[in-house]
Protein backbone atom coordinates (compact mmCIF):
# COMPACT_ATOMS: atom_id res chain seq x y z
CA UNK A 1 0.00 0.00 0.00
CA UNK A 2 2.86 2.72 0.83
CA UNK A 3 4.63 1.57 -2.31
CA UNK A 4 1.40 2.60 -4.07
CA UNK A 5 1.06 5.68 -2.65
CA UNK A 6 4.55 6.61 -3.44
CA UNK A 7 4.45 5.55 -6.71
CA UNK A 8 0.51 8.01 -7.07
CA UNK A 9 2.44 11.01 -5.50
CA UNK A 10 5.38 10.87 -8.07
CA UNK A 11 2.57 10.83 -10.91
CA UNK A 12 0.79 13.61 -9.21
CA UNK A 13 3.27 15.06 -8.27
CA UNK A 14 6.50 14.83 -9.88
CA UNK A 15 9.64 16.35 -8.76
CA UNK A 16 10.54 19.73 -10.82
CA UNK A 17 14.29 19.64 -11.55
CA UNK A 18 16.00 23.01 -12.59
CA UNK A 19 16.43 22.77 -15.98
CA UNK A 20 20.42 22.05 -17.18
CA UNK A 21 22.25 23.38 -20.23
CA UNK A 22 23.71 21.03 -22.32
CA UNK A 23 26.04 21.30 -24.83
CA UNK A 24 25.13 18.29 -27.12
CA UNK A 25 28.24 18.45 -29.06
CA UNK A 26 30.71 18.62 -25.90
CA UNK A 27 28.33 15.91 -23.71
CA UNK A 28 28.69 13.91 -27.77
CA UNK A 29 32.54 14.50 -27.62
CA UNK A 30 32.65 13.35 -23.89
CA UNK A 31 30.30 9.93 -24.74
CA UNK A 32 32.42 8.62 -27.20
CA UNK A 33 35.44 9.36 -24.70
CA UNK A 34 33.83 7.03 -22.62
CA UNK A 35 32.81 4.44 -24.65
CA UNK A 36 36.67 4.36 -26.14
CA UNK A 37 37.69 3.87 -22.47
CA UNK A 38 34.44 1.78 -21.19
CA UNK A 39 34.01 4.25 -18.48
CA UNK A 40 30.85 2.93 -16.61
CA UNK A 41 30.42 5.47 -14.63
CA UNK A 42 30.51 8.07 -17.03
CA UNK A 43 27.75 6.40 -19.20
CA UNK A 44 25.59 5.32 -16.69
CA UNK A 45 25.28 9.42 -14.87
CA UNK A 46 24.92 11.04 -17.86
CA UNK A 47 23.21 8.19 -20.39
CA UNK A 48 20.17 9.71 -19.80
CA UNK A 49 21.21 13.29 -20.51
CA UNK A 50 23.09 12.24 -23.40
CA UNK A 51 19.53 10.12 -24.23
CA UNK A 52 17.73 13.57 -24.33
CA UNK A 53 20.32 15.32 -26.32
CA UNK A 54 19.95 13.18 -29.13
CA UNK A 55 15.83 12.74 -28.53
CA UNK A 56 15.49 16.90 -29.21
CA UNK A 57 17.90 17.13 -32.13
CA UNK A 58 15.49 14.27 -33.68
CA UNK A 59 18.63 12.24 -33.81
CA UNK A 60 16.28 8.66 -33.18
CA UNK A 61 18.56 5.85 -33.98
CA UNK A 62 21.81 7.18 -32.08
CA UNK A 63 19.50 7.96 -28.75
CA UNK A 64 18.51 4.49 -29.38
CA UNK A 65 21.87 3.10 -29.27
CA UNK A 66 22.65 5.41 -26.53
CA UNK A 67 20.05 3.35 -24.53
CA UNK A 68 21.60 -0.32 -24.99
CA UNK A 69 25.10 1.41 -24.02
CA UNK A 70 23.21 2.28 -20.70
CA UNK A 71 21.84 -0.78 -20.34
CA UNK A 72 25.21 -2.50 -20.99
CA UNK A 73 26.50 -0.90 -18.70
CA UNK A 74 24.09 -1.35 -16.26
CA UNK A 75 24.64 -4.94 -16.57
CA UNK A 76 28.45 -4.64 -16.42
CA UNK A 77 28.37 -2.60 -13.14
CA UNK A 78 26.02 -5.66 -11.79
CA UNK A 79 28.91 -8.26 -12.41
CA UNK A 80 31.66 -6.03 -10.82
CA UNK A 81 29.16 -5.41 -7.69
CA UNK A 82 27.99 -8.95 -7.63
CA UNK A 83 24.65 -7.52 -7.98
CA UNK A 84 21.81 -8.79 -9.89
CA UNK A 85 18.97 -6.60 -9.82
CA UNK A 86 21.10 -4.10 -11.96
CA UNK A 87 21.02 -7.18 -14.36
CA UNK A 88 17.28 -7.45 -13.96
CA UNK A 89 17.17 -3.14 -14.82
CA UNK A 90 19.02 -3.96 -17.31
CA UNK A 91 16.72 -6.31 -18.97
CA UNK A 92 13.89 -4.53 -18.06
CA UNK A 93 15.56 -1.25 -19.86
CA UNK A 94 16.30 -3.35 -22.88
CA UNK A 95 12.85 -5.26 -23.20
CA UNK A 96 11.07 -1.80 -23.07
CA UNK A 97 13.30 -0.46 -25.35
CA UNK A 98 12.56 -3.52 -27.84
CA UNK A 99 8.68 -2.92 -27.64
CA UNK A 100 9.41 0.92 -28.35
CA UNK A 101 11.35 0.14 -31.53
CA UNK A 102 9.55 -2.37 -32.61
CA UNK A 103 5.77 0.61 -32.80
CA UNK A 104 8.30 3.43 -33.32
CA UNK A 105 6.74 5.12 -36.23
CA UNK A 106 9.55 7.64 -36.37
CA UNK A 107 11.19 8.33 -39.46
CA UNK A 108 14.30 5.62 -39.12
CA UNK A 109 15.17 3.22 -42.05
CA UNK A 110 13.77 0.04 -42.35
CA UNK A 111 17.26 -1.44 -42.07
CA UNK A 112 18.93 0.78 -39.54
CA UNK A 113 15.26 -0.51 -36.98
CA UNK A 114 16.12 -3.89 -37.84
CA UNK A 115 19.72 -3.77 -36.84
CA UNK A 116 18.94 -1.90 -33.64
CA UNK A 117 16.30 -4.79 -32.55
CA UNK A 118 19.43 -7.20 -33.08
CA UNK A 119 21.35 -5.29 -30.85
CA UNK A 120 18.60 -5.15 -28.42
CA UNK A 121 17.97 -9.40 -28.72
CA UNK A 122 21.75 -10.08 -28.50
CA UNK A 123 21.96 -7.48 -25.27
CA UNK A 124 18.64 -9.05 -23.83
CA UNK A 125 20.58 -12.80 -24.16
CA UNK A 126 23.52 -11.66 -22.58
CA UNK A 127 21.67 -9.77 -19.04
CA UNK A 128 19.84 -13.02 -19.06
CA UNK A 129 22.74 -15.45 -18.88
CA UNK A 130 24.94 -13.22 -16.72
CA UNK A 131 22.20 -12.33 -14.45
CA UNK A 132 21.42 -15.61 -13.94
CA UNK A 133 24.79 -16.48 -13.10
CA UNK A 134 25.02 -13.64 -10.56
CA UNK A 135 21.33 -14.77 -8.60
CA UNK A 136 23.32 -18.14 -8.56
CA UNK A 137 26.75 -17.60 -7.33
CA UNK A 138 27.03 -13.79 -5.96
CA UNK A 139 23.46 -13.75 -3.86
CA UNK A 140 23.65 -13.70 0.10
CA UNK A 141 22.92 -17.31 1.58
CA UNK A 142 19.49 -17.05 1.97
CA UNK A 143 18.45 -15.82 -1.14
CA UNK A 144 20.55 -18.63 -2.90
CA UNK A 145 19.37 -21.30 -0.44
CA UNK A 146 15.45 -19.89 -1.60
CA UNK A 147 16.77 -20.04 -5.54
CA UNK A 148 18.12 -23.68 -4.79
CA UNK A 149 14.92 -24.10 -3.72
CA UNK A 150 12.84 -22.78 -5.95
CA UNK A 151 15.15 -24.79 -8.44
CA UNK A 152 14.31 -27.66 -7.00
CA UNK A 153 10.89 -27.90 -7.22
CA UNK A 154 10.81 -26.91 -11.03
CA UNK A 155 12.96 -29.31 -11.64
CA UNK A 156 10.42 -31.83 -9.90
CA UNK A 157 8.00 -31.43 -12.12
CA UNK A 158 10.34 -31.47 -15.51
CA UNK A 159 12.27 -28.86 -15.31
CA UNK A 160 13.39 -27.37 -18.81
CA UNK A 161 12.20 -30.93 -20.20
CA UNK A 162 8.86 -29.33 -19.78
CA UNK A 163 9.10 -25.95 -19.86
CA UNK A 164 4.94 -25.30 -20.23
CA UNK A 165 3.95 -27.44 -17.24
CA UNK A 166 7.00 -27.20 -14.49
CA UNK A 167 7.74 -23.60 -13.98
CA UNK A 168 4.16 -22.30 -13.42
CA UNK A 169 3.08 -25.58 -11.88
CA UNK A 170 5.59 -25.14 -9.39
CA UNK A 171 4.78 -21.82 -8.13
CA UNK A 172 1.91 -22.63 -7.58
CA UNK A 173 2.74 -25.71 -5.17
CA UNK A 174 5.00 -23.29 -3.25
CA UNK A 175 2.24 -20.74 -2.52
CA UNK A 176 0.63 -24.57 -1.20
CA UNK A 177 3.46 -24.89 0.96
CA UNK A 178 3.76 -22.10 2.11
CA UNK A 179 0.48 -21.42 3.36
CA UNK A 180 0.90 -24.74 4.60
CA UNK A 181 3.90 -23.49 6.70
CA UNK A 182 2.51 -20.51 8.13
CA UNK A 183 -1.37 -22.25 8.96
CA UNK A 184 -0.76 -22.91 12.86
CA UNK A 185 0.41 -18.78 12.63
CA UNK A 186 -2.70 -18.01 10.65
CA UNK A 187 -4.74 -20.05 12.68
CA UNK A 188 -3.79 -18.27 15.91
CA UNK A 189 -4.12 -14.94 14.27
CA UNK A 190 -7.91 -15.60 13.24
CA UNK A 191 -8.84 -17.08 16.39
CA UNK A 192 -7.37 -13.93 18.23
CA UNK A 193 -9.19 -11.51 15.71
CA UNK A 194 -12.85 -13.92 16.31
CA UNK A 195 -12.46 -13.33 19.38
CA UNK A 196 -11.63 -9.86 19.67
CA UNK A 197 -14.94 -9.27 17.53
CA UNK A 198 -16.90 -11.44 20.61
CA UNK A 199 -16.43 -8.26 22.75
CA UNK A 200 -17.65 -5.76 20.67
CA UNK A 201 -20.60 -5.53 22.35
CA UNK A 202 -19.09 -4.33 25.47
CA UNK A 203 -16.75 -2.12 23.83
CA UNK A 204 -19.59 -0.18 22.55
CA UNK A 205 -21.26 -0.04 25.77
CA UNK A 206 -18.34 1.54 27.70
CA UNK A 207 -17.77 4.08 24.43
CA UNK A 208 -21.51 5.31 24.84
CA UNK A 209 -20.79 5.82 28.78
CA UNK A 210 -16.90 7.06 29.22
CA UNK A 211 -14.35 9.29 27.01
CA UNK A 212 -10.75 10.14 26.69
CA UNK A 213 -8.36 8.17 29.63
CA UNK A 214 -10.84 7.10 31.26
CA UNK A 215 -12.59 4.85 28.41
CA UNK A 216 -8.65 3.99 27.76
CA UNK A 217 -8.54 2.47 31.66
CA UNK A 218 -12.09 0.82 31.39
CA UNK A 219 -11.18 -1.01 27.97
CA UNK A 220 -7.84 -2.39 29.35
CA UNK A 221 -9.95 -3.67 32.54
CA UNK A 222 -12.27 -5.11 30.25
CA UNK A 223 -9.18 -7.31 28.16
CA UNK A 224 -8.18 -8.14 31.95
CA UNK A 225 -10.95 -9.75 32.76
CA UNK A 226 -11.62 -12.06 30.03
CA UNK A 227 -7.59 -12.68 29.35
CA UNK A 228 -7.58 -11.05 25.85
CA UNK A 229 -4.47 -9.72 24.39
CA UNK A 230 -5.42 -6.85 21.76
CA UNK A 231 -1.84 -7.87 20.16
CA UNK A 232 -2.36 -11.12 19.77
CA UNK A 233 -3.56 -11.19 16.33
CA UNK A 234 -0.96 -8.79 15.39
CA UNK A 235 2.43 -10.91 16.51
CA UNK A 236 1.27 -13.49 14.51
CA UNK A 237 1.20 -11.36 11.48
CA UNK A 238 4.86 -9.67 11.71
CA UNK A 239 6.36 -13.54 11.91
CA UNK A 240 5.11 -13.81 8.64
CA UNK A 241 6.46 -10.44 6.85
CA UNK A 242 10.43 -11.83 6.74
CA UNK A 243 9.09 -15.43 5.80
CA UNK A 244 6.98 -13.71 3.02
CA UNK A 245 10.00 -11.34 1.81
CA UNK A 246 12.63 -14.52 1.54
CA UNK A 247 9.95 -16.46 -1.20
CA UNK A 248 9.26 -13.33 -2.71
CA UNK A 249 13.46 -12.83 -3.39
CA UNK A 250 13.93 -16.21 -3.73
CA UNK A 251 11.50 -16.62 -7.02
CA UNK A 252 12.66 -13.04 -7.95
CA UNK A 253 16.63 -13.92 -8.39
CA UNK A 254 14.93 -17.28 -10.24
CA UNK A 255 13.42 -14.35 -12.81
CA UNK A 256 16.10 -15.37 -15.47
CA UNK A 257 15.37 -18.84 -15.38
CA UNK A 258 11.82 -18.73 -15.33
CA UNK A 259 11.96 -16.85 -18.97
CA UNK A 260 12.34 -20.48 -20.24
CA UNK A 261 8.72 -21.20 -18.87
CA UNK A 262 5.63 -20.71 -20.50
CA UNK A 263 1.65 -20.60 -19.24
CA UNK A 264 -1.39 -20.95 -21.53
CA UNK A 265 -1.43 -17.78 -23.75
CA UNK A 266 1.76 -16.88 -22.12
CA UNK A 267 4.06 -17.88 -24.69
CA UNK A 268 6.05 -16.18 -27.69
CA UNK A 269 3.76 -16.95 -30.41
CA UNK A 270 0.93 -14.88 -28.63
CA UNK A 271 3.64 -11.99 -27.34
CA UNK A 272 4.30 -11.51 -31.39
CA UNK A 273 0.61 -10.95 -31.77
CA UNK A 274 0.10 -8.29 -28.88
CA UNK A 275 3.40 -7.02 -27.89
CA UNK A 276 3.32 -5.30 -24.60
CA UNK A 277 0.38 -6.81 -23.25
CA UNK A 278 0.93 -10.58 -23.68
CA UNK A 279 4.53 -11.61 -21.83
CA UNK A 280 6.40 -13.81 -24.27
CA UNK A 281 7.73 -16.04 -20.97
CA UNK A 282 7.00 -16.30 -17.26
CA UNK A 283 9.76 -14.05 -16.31
CA UNK A 284 8.27 -10.81 -17.94
CA UNK A 285 5.28 -8.87 -17.15
CA UNK A 286 1.85 -10.32 -18.47
CA UNK A 287 -1.32 -7.61 -18.54
CA UNK A 288 -3.92 -10.14 -18.33
CA UNK A 289 -2.64 -12.34 -15.34
CA UNK A 290 -2.42 -8.82 -13.31
CA UNK A 291 -6.02 -8.48 -13.78
CA UNK A 292 -6.57 -12.19 -12.81
CA UNK A 293 -4.68 -11.46 -9.85
CA UNK A 294 -6.67 -8.47 -9.31
CA UNK A 295 -9.83 -10.46 -9.43
CA UNK A 296 -8.33 -12.88 -6.85
CA UNK A 297 -7.59 -10.51 -4.49
CA UNK A 298 -11.69 -9.34 -4.86
CA UNK A 299 -13.20 -12.97 -4.35
CA UNK A 300 -10.37 -13.56 -0.85
CA UNK A 301 -11.73 -10.13 0.47
CA UNK A 302 -15.99 -10.94 -0.46
CA UNK A 303 -15.55 -14.79 1.19
CA UNK A 304 -12.81 -13.67 4.25
CA UNK A 305 -14.98 -11.05 5.91
CA UNK A 306 -13.87 -11.45 9.80
CA UNK A 307 -16.38 -9.65 11.22
CA UNK A 308 -20.30 -8.61 10.09
CA UNK A 309 -19.95 -5.47 11.64
CA UNK A 310 -17.12 -4.48 9.48
CA UNK A 311 -17.68 -6.32 6.19
CA UNK A 312 -18.67 -3.23 3.88
CA UNK A 313 -15.47 -1.48 4.88
CA UNK A 314 -13.28 -4.93 4.04
CA UNK A 315 -15.31 -5.23 1.16
CA UNK A 316 -14.21 -1.73 0.03
CA UNK A 317 -10.74 -2.01 0.58
CA UNK A 318 -10.55 -4.93 -1.57
CA UNK A 319 -12.13 -3.63 -4.56
CA UNK A 320 -9.77 -0.60 -3.61
CA UNK A 321 -6.28 -3.19 -3.06
CA UNK A 322 -7.10 -4.78 -6.17
CA UNK A 323 -7.81 -1.41 -8.13
CA UNK A 324 -4.21 -0.35 -6.67
CA UNK A 325 -2.07 -3.41 -6.87
CA UNK A 326 -2.36 -3.87 -10.53
CA UNK A 327 -1.26 -0.15 -11.15
CA UNK A 328 1.89 -0.99 -8.89
CA UNK A 329 3.07 -4.14 -11.09
CA UNK A 330 1.96 -2.00 -14.08
CA UNK A 331 5.29 0.28 -13.41
CA UNK A 332 7.12 -2.31 -11.19
CA UNK A 333 7.46 -4.79 -13.74
CA UNK A 334 7.37 -8.31 -12.03
CA UNK A 335 7.93 -11.58 -12.98
CA UNK A 336 4.39 -13.31 -14.10
CA UNK A 337 5.50 -16.53 -12.20
CA UNK A 338 5.57 -14.67 -9.33
CA UNK A 339 1.75 -13.60 -10.01
CA UNK A 340 0.85 -17.03 -10.32
CA UNK A 341 2.32 -17.61 -7.30
CA UNK A 342 0.49 -14.95 -5.63
CA UNK A 343 -2.71 -15.48 -7.08
CA UNK A 344 -3.05 -19.05 -5.79
CA UNK A 345 -1.64 -17.77 -2.78
CA UNK A 346 -4.65 -15.50 -2.60
CA UNK A 347 -6.71 -18.95 -3.67
CA UNK A 348 -5.25 -21.30 -1.10
CA UNK A 349 -5.38 -18.18 2.02
CA UNK A 350 -9.17 -17.66 1.04
CA UNK A 351 -9.72 -21.68 1.31
CA UNK A 352 -7.63 -21.40 4.45
CA UNK A 353 -9.87 -18.68 6.14
CA UNK A 354 -13.22 -20.70 5.19
CA UNK A 355 -12.06 -23.91 6.77
CA UNK A 356 -10.90 -21.76 10.00
CA UNK A 357 -14.77 -20.18 10.10
CA UNK A 358 -15.99 -23.40 10.85
CA UNK A 359 -14.21 -23.92 13.50
CA UNK A 360 -15.87 -23.34 16.98
CA UNK A 361 -13.92 -19.74 18.93
CA UNK A 362 -13.61 -20.91 22.33
CA UNK A 363 -15.81 -18.71 24.10
CA UNK A 364 -15.21 -15.89 26.06
CA UNK A 365 -14.70 -16.45 30.35
CA UNK A 366 -14.12 -14.00 33.05
CA UNK A 367 -10.18 -14.58 34.89
CA UNK A 368 -10.19 -14.65 38.27
CA UNK A 369 -10.42 -10.98 39.67
CA UNK A 370 -7.37 -11.91 42.03
CA UNK A 371 -5.66 -12.89 39.08
CA UNK A 372 -6.42 -10.08 36.10
CA UNK A 373 -3.21 -8.62 34.98
CA UNK A 374 -3.93 -5.73 32.44
CA UNK A 375 -1.52 -5.82 30.06
CA UNK A 376 -0.96 -4.31 26.65
CA UNK A 377 1.17 -7.30 25.38
CA UNK A 378 1.07 -10.71 27.40
CA UNK A 379 -1.75 -11.16 29.65
CA UNK A 380 -1.07 -14.32 32.19
CA UNK A 381 -4.58 -15.62 32.36
CA UNK A 382 -6.90 -16.49 29.87
CA UNK A 383 -7.39 -18.12 26.04
CA UNK A 384 -5.10 -15.50 24.73
CA UNK A 385 -2.78 -15.47 27.90
CA UNK A 386 0.11 -17.68 29.14
CA UNK A 387 -2.47 -20.10 30.85
CA UNK A 388 -5.20 -20.16 28.85
CA UNK A 389 -6.45 -23.31 30.09
CA UNK A 390 -10.13 -21.93 28.23
CA UNK A 391 -8.56 -22.26 24.56
CA UNK A 392 -8.94 -25.92 24.80
CA UNK A 393 -12.90 -25.32 25.34
CA UNK A 394 -15.16 -26.44 22.26
CA UNK A 395 -17.78 -24.15 23.37
CA UNK A 396 -19.05 -20.96 21.56
CA UNK A 397 -20.85 -17.86 21.95
CA UNK A 398 -20.81 -14.64 24.01
CA UNK A 399 -19.73 -13.96 27.21
CA UNK A 400 -22.50 -15.48 30.26
CA UNK A 401 -23.04 -11.72 31.30
CA UNK A 402 -24.47 -11.24 27.53
CA UNK A 403 -25.85 -14.04 27.22
CA UNK A 404 -29.74 -14.18 26.54
CA UNK A 405 -31.81 -14.77 29.65
CA UNK A 406 -33.84 -18.17 30.15
CA UNK A 407 -37.31 -18.14 31.28
CA UNK A 408 -36.67 -18.92 35.33
CA UNK A 409 -34.09 -15.93 35.30
CA UNK A 410 -36.97 -13.38 34.14
CA UNK A 411 -39.50 -15.12 37.02
CA UNK A 412 -36.57 -14.28 39.71
CA UNK A 413 -36.11 -10.71 37.68
CA UNK A 414 -40.05 -9.75 38.45
CA UNK A 415 -40.41 -11.05 41.41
Amino acid sequence: IAAVIFLGMQLLFPQRQQPQTVNPEELGAKWSEALKENNVAFILSEGRTYVKALESQGQVAQAWDARITVARAQLESGKKTGDYNKAVLAHNELRSLELEVMGSKANVPAEVKQATLEKIRAALEEAIREGDVLARTRSNGFIAFGYSLVAWLTNLFGGARAPGFSYWFSAVVLAFLVRLIIWPLAARQYVAFKRMALLQPMMKELQAQYQGAELNQRVMKLYAKYGINPLAGCWPMLVQIPFFLWVFWSMRAFQFQYMNGTFFWVNPDMAAKYPGIIAPNLGERDVPLIIVYALSMVLSTQFTVSSPENARQQKIIGFVLAALFPVMFIFWPLPSAFIIYWTALNVFSTAQTMIMARMPIPPLEEVPEERRRPSLFAPSEGPTGKNGAASESKKTGAPVLHKKQGGKQKKRKRK
